[in-house]
């Protein structure tokens, strides 16, 4: 009789070497997220919320607020949590979105690293979605000396109320967004040095939330082509989308934080005192700051400081001349050698070493430190 073939490469194939996504037998159960989303048919309209009386200790409310205590904690560190559901990038006006959110995250952060004198900002800022989550979760992450703790999350939290009032100016919109347009450019670049462990990771995650993927030539141009079509009221929209739970907490339209979480110590070092004293948050004192952190007048919200596009410009032409020629491009060009046939670079060292090296696409990796002539270096000794 004739032999019975098994459906091999079909869509209801049982074989283990079907191209073709099978249906899971078991029922999974159904994951409910607490997104943090603004109350249904309210739009823009930020109000007191009438849910809640301060005087009869009512509170606004919030996801579940947990606090950790350690004594080998040394650092307090509070993190705030919003849920919302995944975006799926799938047309231009979706990347445009993702162009705004980054554009936001950016001027965020400067705008609070510059409000304080060392480069060690008291806060990291992230939007994306979550593999393990199922969905988009935003975190604002702030860290602090336990004793200042009241002053850095108030910092943080009128500079996103700020932006969430008035957005950002066009001299921040125009640089972050050259900024995140090298970003993509430098990923196109270096794509070939990228580990295949990376390129997997990012096929499985683009696939769980149907997320279009592309070479990162045409992600490029995507990028490109959309980039003129994001507008600073387009910003403004997405940060009272993205930060409302912190910039907007406590009014009636807000939607509310997913989750707190506050790590801190038990007991902090007095130095006047030279003793361990002991060292309390509680929720009630989180709620009140949060409450309580006055807002920035639209002035000095949009007071930004104003890069110029260069430090030197119209003197470049008198400094250099026509045809400029300093040691350093001089000695490179003359101690270093290329094999045109294999692309092998010979490069000779002042203190006489050579140094071959090629450039390869494999994943190799290496340490080199260089240390280059400029700055407060190249001074001659009566610049000192």
């Amino acid at each position: 009789g004739q032999a019975l073939r098994e459906q091999v490469w079909g869509g209801g194939s049982a074989d283990e070497r079907s191209l073709y996504r099978r249906k899971i037998a078991r029922k999974r159960p159904e994951q409910l997220h607490n997104f943090s989303l603004p109350m249904i048919g309210t739009k823009d309209t930020y109000t007191p919320a009438a849910s809640f009386d301060t005087e009869a200790g009512g509170i606004p409310w919030h996801g579940p607020l947990k606090i950790f205590r350690n004594e080998l904690l040394e650092g307090l560190q509070l993190n705030f949590y919003a849920k919302a559901p995944v975006r799926p990038l799938k047309t231009l006006e979706d990347i445009r979105h993702l162009v705004a959110v980054r554009i936001l995250i950016g001027v965020l952060q400067f705008r609070i690293v510059s409000r304080y004198s060392s480069n060690h900002a008291p806060v990291q800022i992230d939007h994306s979605d979550s593999f393990r989550e199922g969905c988009a979760v935003t975190s604002i992450t702030v860290n602090s000396d336990p004793r200042d703790w009241k002053n850095a999350l108030a910092c943080v939290v009128q500079e996103v109320r700020a932006m969430c009032d008035y957005g950002i100016t066009e001299s921040e919109m125009k640089r972050y967004m050259d900024a995140m347009l090298k970003d993509v450019e430098k990923g196109v670049s270096e794509n070939d040095t990228v580990p295949s462990e990376d390129h997997l990771n990012f096929i499985m995650t683009s696939d769980v939330f149907e997320h279009i993927v592309m070479h990162p030539e045409d992600s490029y141009t995507a990028f490109k082509h959309v980039a003129p079509l994001v507008t600073r009221e387009q910003v403004h929209s997405v940060a009272k989308w993205m930060l409302g739970f912190m910039g907007y907490y406590g009014k009636a339209a807000a939607p509310p934080p997913t989750a707190i979480v506050v790590c801190t110590p038990s007991k902090v070092f007095q130095e006047h005192s030279d003793e361990w004293a002991p060292f309390n948050i509680t929720e009630s004192d989180i709620v009140q700051l949060l409450l309580n952190v006055p807002d920035k007048s639209k002035e000095e919200a949009l007071n930004q400081v104003e890069v110029p596009d260069s430090l030197l410009k119209d003197q470049l032409a008198a400094l250099l001349g026509p045809n400029p020629i300093d040691a350093m491009t001089a000695w490179r060009a003359a101690s270093r050698k290329v094999d045109e046939a294999t692309g092998i670079v010979q490069m000779m060292l002042p203190n006489g070493a050579k140094v071959n090296y090629v450039n390869t696409s494999n994943e190799s990796q290496g340490t080199m430190r260089l240390l280059v002539p400029g700055g407060r270096t190249a001074d001659t000794a009566n610049e000192l």
